[in-house]
C-alpha cells in the first residue's frame, strides 16, 4: 500500500491443492530477465494477461481447477524469457503430463511452479526435475502447500551495505 504496509487477503482454495516447484541451478538474475522483455506490449496481450489473472483468482476461489491451465496462459513474460532457460516449455509439458493443473515461470524466473492435486505433487516435481536434467540443466525440486493466510512476512533481516 502507499503507506508502506503490506496488503494481503486470505484465499479459499481446494483443500487438495499442492505446489510442485522446480528450482534450476541455472540462475536467471532479475536484471537479466527484465532485459528479455520488450519496452511495450500490445493492448491485446495486456488485456489477455489481465483477464487471465482475474480468471486464476476466480478459479481458485471457486475450486475450479479445470480453468487453471487457461488462467496461466501468459503473453507477457514466459515466451520472452524462454531463451534464458531453454527447457522451460518442456518442463511445463512434463508437469502437465504428470498431473499438474497448471504450470508457470515463477516471477522473473528461473523457478517453475505447478499447482497440482495433492496426490500428484511428488510425481509432478519428479517429472519437472527429470525433464530439466534430460535437457542438461541441473536443478532440485520440492513440494509444498499453499499458505491459507496469504502472504506473510515471517522474518525481516536488515543487512548493512
Amino acid at each position: 500500500a502507499a503507506d508502506g504496509h503490506y496488503l494481503r487477503a486470505a484465499c479459499r482454495f481446494p483443500a487438495d491443492a499442492a505446489m510442485a516447484i522446480l528450482i534450476p541451478d541455472h540462475s536467471m538474475p532479475t536484471k537479466e530477465a527484465r532485459k528479455a522483455l520488450p519496452e511495450q506490449y500490445s493492448r491485446a496481450d495486456a488485456v489477455h494477461n489481465t483477464g487471465r489473472s482475474a480468471l486464476f483468482v476466480a478459479a481458485m476461489a471457486a475450486g475450479n481447477m479445470d480453468l487453471l491451465a487457461e488462467a496461466t496462459d501468459d503473453r507477457i513474460h514466459q515466451r520472452q524469457r524462454a531463451s534464458l532457460f531453454p527447457p522451460m516449455f518442456d518442463v511445463f509439458e512434463a508437469a502437465r503430463g504428470a498431473g499438474a493443473h497448471a504450470v508457470w515461470l515463477s516471477g522473473a524466473g528461473s523457478s517453475i511452479a505447478a499447482i497440482c492435486p495433492e496426490g500428484a505433487d511428488r510425481d509432478v516435481a519428479a517429472a519437472m526435475l527429470a525433464r530439466s536434467q534430460e535437457r542438461g540443466y541441473s536443478a532440485r525440486s520440492l513440494v509444498t502447500r499453499i499458505a491459507k493466510a496469504g502472504a506473510t512476512v515471517s522474518r525481516v533481516e536488515l543487512v548493512d551495505d
